[in-house]
């Protein structure tokens, strides 16, 4: 749903794979408390390293001048990660046709293979500006309940905020039927005004 509220993070880091280690723990901090259970997150902290670690050493060539970006969040049931860089990306044939390499226990050529394999979706954007590499997953063990006590609390807040504004438009208007004169009114309608909690008789 649209309205359903998105809790997440955004971290723009240098191209440094030092750094990938902090960002990955609290991506897992971050499901933990999203309800995700240890396997799963396990994986996802596996995925966030090798897309980071890719966007590090392939799209900004280990260039600690350049600037990675990632943002996940959560978005009903749906976790999404997102990892920007500006380089071209991978070839198209890797997108379309991952493979794990000969070795799959060798530390490069597996991520896109890995990430494929584990998402509900991935999708990738190229552009003048750099690649981006989305992937979502869905997770039915996260609990909406506390998401949905939000959605309809803000929903509460918004009605009590309509219905004091109408309160406030009908004093107004019953003041100008009743007003002996405009300059009457108007300073009535200034002291109504500055008791917006105010109910009508």
């Amino acid at each position: 749903m649209a309205d359903e509220p998105v809790k997440g993070d955004l971290r723009i880091l240098s191209a440094r794979v030092e750094l990938v280690e902090t960002l990955r723990e609290d991506f897992g901090l971050f499901l933990r408390d999203l309800g995700v259970n240890d396997k799963q997150l396990a994986f996802w902290q596996l995925i966030l390293s090798e897309a980071t670690v890719n966007a590090i050493q392939h799209g900004c060539k280990s260039d600690p001048c350049l600037k990675v970006e990632v943002k996940w969040m959560r978005h009903g049931r749906e976790v999404l990660l997102e990892v920007k860089d500006p380089g071209p990306g991978p070839a198209e044939d890797v997108i379309r046709s991952p493979e794990l390499p000969e070795d799959p226990y060798q530390s490069h050529g597996r991520g896109v293979f890995l990430i494929e394999s584990f998402a509900d979706r991935v999708e990738h954007w190229k552009s003048a500006h750099g690649y981006c590499l989305r992937i979502t997953k869905t997770h039915a063990e996260i609990d909406l309940e506390d998401e949905i006590d939000t959605v309809l609390e803000q929903a509460l807040n918004e009605l009590s905020v309509c219905y004091e504004s109408l309160a406030a438009f009908y004093r107004l208007g019953d003041g100008l039927v009743r007003a002996e004169s405009v300059s009457h009114f108007i300073s009535q309608a200034i002291d109504d005004l500055k008791k917006p909690s105010a109910t009508p008789a």
